[in-house]
């Protein structure tokens, strides 16, 4: 097949992209700036030999690695100063006042959202005497109750990463558990990267990762990364596990901020290259044991990066760059062990054991049965009906080609083509399994450019733009897998994301800070290998669409579990989100207010998850059931005299020789929805120093998050108090069949979004306040022992895939299921209606919420040593679950007939 691009574009997203980036200039030339969660903040105290606080104390602050001054300030009354807004960087701090010798501290590394406190004594003297101190290599964290670690540059690059995805390096943080992701190659695709870390105890799902202050996640894939940027480009991350700051919401575990390198003063850049080879690895147990060949396996991270100043040598720069172009090609080893289906087997001749799989006796069911006692070994006697074995020219456990005399089993027309040979499953070759090796491609590239500016000493600017452009193959398919790598997915994906930020010092002491973002993740999954119908297969289907013609997926149960699926595709999902954000930051005497507003949208396209080719599962209840045997041996394993009356469980491959399904389900039809979210964030907090030693934060924080909505209102979900009883199907007979109504009976309890539900089908709520307190007190200021505790609350948003889930909902599509369904004709070919399955969401739908607190401390025994020790608990309160409301009800004796669903409460 050819292919497809992404074939979705939002209304209007170019245009506003631009006005984005007009709005962010008019901004700009008006004096107002960005604020970014990432940056920074230096603060201090001046005092002089006595240990009195020096008002009116010129601070200047200089990034070392521009060369060029970052910010100036003067002390307050307190002898106290405050430069927030500050990039991740390493910086001077110079304090000057006439009859003092001014003071330089330098080499101070301030971490992505950090705080440090870099207090200055200054002694008396000329100016020409100076005093220069070089800052301790780490620093306590004495502003601040949050709960996080740092992971710099020197650590990227130092620390080796299975597969150089930095997701890994997060996997080292307290209070991280990641199980998965020790020792295993981890992919460097975002989507199909493994980011399975819980931070203590909350949902991966509720983690969320930026890069340069701006969102770096698909909300609707339950913990996905978009953009991955190569290690090298990595200036430092950061990871908040507990108690952020008021700034940071939408998500209730923890935020993980990314800081990709900017240029500096000077040119620097390099070339590399990572090869990883089958020549270094071992061999897969699975393949060694089968005596297979290794599979290829190489794996190429190669590309460049170069920053520095914009302009000719020499000059005082003031715009910089950093760029980085990475390409990553992967060839990965891909072992499988399944369990193998013997050849025998594929022609339904059951009669003999290949390599130890176990050889159930297969029943007749069609065949009169007879009445017989069966001894349970527990139960004793119990009254049953004997069925007589499968036979074919008087050899058991073989299935006719033609029906017995008294019977109508034998084989069906579509289970010899589909599960011949080596087909779909294969065969065993190693005992009772099929192993082997495939190889699959993943290739990257790889576009970041980012660029600062600094218009003065008052304003600066920077944007990103990064590009990931992704192909992989998933040799089992992707989400929707079977156990040999017979249909594969091809995955392409282009993830983007353009940031405009801006700083902006409107006075000494107020900052406005304002930052615009856009980020595009298109997904498109096709189905590569053996997917399409193969030559023969009578038409099954209940519904005429299946692009691509695609066979059914096939679940095979006892003895030898074994499944297929061509999954869902092809299919197009394309997420854009949008950001806006701003803060002011006042500087007030000891007081230092935060305060601003966020704004994230999100459209997401995505077409339905949905099996239109249909599916069926086989569960050996067509040949399973009691026989008369008078095998000596098989009745003596039972203790019980010839001939003697034994169960067996059937063979489910022989149910689907047969054609006799437990159950099929499909899809009526996979339409696109386009999903809208908005989430509106307010906050205000104050960093109060109270007194020298101890600062208090005093945050507060307001979230509206509702409930995602279908942009035209083609979606619906199943409600209860619209389900009319009195309106409900009568069952017709043990498949589950209904009545052919003139109405389509599945809308009994069906509300359309906008209509009868609200338009984002569930209740919005809109008092979602969040205090966030902390302090921060050292016993003895400027000491080494530093006492932190906070405790807050966090919101989440809920994630998409809830109303993702509804989108097959009646009247816009629908899944019927049949029970005891034929592979051949599974509708039956009369005109009844099939019960379908139906999504629900609870109409009060509570906001999920954690309540976080930590007490702990600090003490630093050098100047590269700090241990910390914390106690740190978190309670999750209406966190998301699935449950079945539709279960049979125990109290109803109405099944198996007229069938299991006449004693289901909604129908």
């Amino acid at each position: 097949m050819k292919k497809r691009g992404f074939g979705f574009q939002p209304r209007h997203v170019w245009a506003i992209e631009s006005s984005l980036l007009c709005l962010a200039a008019l901004l700009m030339s008006s004096s107002a700036g960005l604020w970014a969660q990432e940056n920074g903040t230096i603060v201090g105290t001046v005092t002089d030999p006595s240990g009195a606080v020096i008002p009116a104390v010129t601070i200047t602050v200089r990034n070392q690695l521009k060369g060029s001054v970052a910010r100036t300030t003067t002390t307050n009354s307190g002898g106290n100063y405050t430069l927030p807004g500050l990039p991740a960087s390493t910086y001077s701090v110079r304090a000057e006042k006439t009859g003092f010798a001014p003071a330089t501290r330098s080499d101070l590394v301030l971490n992505v959202g950090s705080d440090v406190r870099v207090d200055i004594a200054l002694t008396v003297g000329a100016v020409s005497q100076e005093v220069n101190v070089t800052a301790a290599a780490i620093v306590l964290q004495t502003e601040n109750a949050q709960v996080g670690e740092s992971v710099t540059g020197k650590h990227i690059e130092a620390i080796d990463t299975n597969g150089r995805n930095f997701i890994q390096l997060a996997n080292l943080v307290p209070g991280a558990v990641g199980p998965s992701l020790v020792g295993s190659f981890n992919t460097p695709v975002g989507v199909t990267a493994n980011a399975g870390i819980n931070f203590n105890g909350e949902r991966q799902a509720h983690n969320v990762f930026s890069v340069d202050g701006q969102e770096n996640y698909d909300r609707g894939c339950g913990g996905c990364i978009e953009v991955v940027p190569d290690q090298d480009a990595i200036q430092e991350f950061k990871v908040l596990t507990s108690n952020a700051q008021q700034d940071l919401g939408f998500g209730s575990a923890a935020h993980i901020q990314l800081e990709i390198k900017s240029g500096t003063q000077n040119y620097h850049g390099e070339a590399f290259e990572f090869n990883r080879n089958r020549v270094l690895e071992t061999q897969p147990f699975f393949t060694n044991k089968a005596g297979l060949k290794r599979p290829y396996e190489n794996y190429n991270d190669f590309g460049f990066n170069l920053g520095g100043p914009i302009g000719r040598p020499g000059k005082d720069h003031k715009s910089f760059f950093f760029t980085t172009i990475d390409w990553r090609r992967l060839l990965q080893a891909n072992s499988f062990s399944g369990n193998g289906t013997p050849a025998n087997w594929t022609t339904g001749d059951f009669s003999t054991s290949v390599n130890g799989i176990p050889n159930p006796a297969i029943l007749d069911h069609s065949a009169a049965g007879t009445p017989c006692t069966y001894i349970d070994p527990k139960l004793g006697p119990l009254a049953e009906t004997c069925f007589p074995i499968i036979s074919s020219n008087g050899v058991n456990n073989v299935i006719p080609a033609t029906p017995n005399l008294g019977s109508t089993y034998h084989l069906s027309q579509n289970g010899p083509i589909l599960g011949k040979s080596a087909f779909l499953f294969l065969p065993p070759n190693s005992g009772t399994q099929a192993i082997g090796g495939v190889t699959a491609p993943v290739n990257v590239n790889e576009q970041i450019v980012k660029i600062d500016h600094q218009f003065s000493e008052r304003t600066s600017l920077m944007f990103h733009y990064i590009r990931n452009g992704i192909t992989q193959v998933v040799p089992r398919g992707l989400w929707q897998t079977g156990t040999f790598p017979v249909v594969a997915t091809d995955f392409l994906n282009e993830p983007q994301s353009v940031l405009l930020k801006v700083t902006h010092s409107i006075s000494p002491t107020l900052l406005n800070e304002f930052v615009v973002g856009f980020n595009r993740q298109p997904l498109t999954l096709l189905d590569l290998g053996t997917f399409a119908k193969p030559a023969g297969l009578t038409p099954y289907e209940l519904f005429p669409e299946n692009p691509e013609s695609r066979m059914p997926t096939i679940t095979i149960q006892n003895p030898q579990p074994v499944s297929y699926t061509a999954a869902s595709w092809p299919w197009t999902n394309v997420l854009n989100t949008w950001t806006w954000r701003d803060s002011l930051t006042k500087i007030a005497g000891s007081h230092t207010l935060n305060f601003g507003f966020e704004d994230l949208h999100y459209l997401k396209q995505q077409k339905l998850f949905g099996l239109t080719q249909g599916s069926f599962n086989f569960d050996g209840s067509a040949t399973n059931g009691f026989y008369l045997s008078s095998d000596a041996a098989a009745c003596a394993a039972a203790k019980l005299a010839v001939p003697c009356v034994l169960s067996t469980s059937g063979n489910s491959f022989a149910d689907f020789i047969l054609g006799d399904a437990q159950a099929y389900s499909e899809e009526q039809t996979q339409t696109l929805p386009a999903y809208v979210n908005n989430h509106i964030g307010l906050f205000i907090g104050d960093d109060w120093k109270v007194r020298k030693g101890l600062t208090l934060n005093l945050g507060l924080r307001w979230e509206g998050m509702p409930h995602a909505y279908e942009r035209h209102n083609n979606a619906a979900v199943f409600v209860e108090k619209l389900f009319d009883k009195t309106l409900a199907a009568t069952v017709l007979n043990s498949e589950g069949q209904l009545p052919d109504f003139t109405t389509h009976p599945y809308l009994n309890g069906i509300g359309i979004g906008g209509k009868q539900v609200p338009r984002g089908f569930v209740e919005n709520h809109w008092t979602n306040i969040e205090p966030r307190l902390g302090f921060a007190w050292q016993p003895r200021s400027g000491g080494k022992l530093v006492v932190r505790g906070g405790v807050g609350l966090f919101y989440e948003n809920i994630q998409g895939n809830d109303v993702y889930n509804i989108g097959p909902n009646p009247p816009f599509s629908s899944t019927p299921q049949i029970f005891n369904a034929s592979l051949d004709n599974p509708g039956g070919g009369t005109k009844v209606a099939l019960p379908g399955n139906l999504q629900s969401l609870e109409p009060s739908y509570p906001q999920p919420y954690s309540a976080q607190w930590n007490f702990g401390g600090e003490y630093q025994f050098t100047r590269k040593t700090i241990l910390s020790l914390a106690y740190v608990g978190n309670k999750s309160t209406h966190q998301a679950v699935n449950r079945n409301i539709n279960q049979p009800l125990p109290s109803v004796a109405a099944y198996p007939a007229p069938g299991i669903n006449a004693a289901r409460p909604y129908l």
